[in-house]
């Protein structure tokens, strides 16, 4: 990566590139978040998160 991109792209690719392992290696990642999420809206707050 080159110093152009800004903090925003690289959390993008961060995340895709996190997205891609954990499909691969067959991991339910929602699964974890579920107590965090109680209304199961697909969101998980930073506050939530730390």
């Amino acid at each position: 990566m080159t110093s152009s991109l800004d903090a925003q792209t690289i959390t993008r690719l961060a995340e895709e590139k996190i997205r891609v392992k954990t499909i691969a290696l067959g991991l339910r990642v929602t699964e974890f978040f579920h107590d965090f999420d109680r209304l199961r809206s697909g969101y998980v707050t930073a506050s939530q998160f730390k």
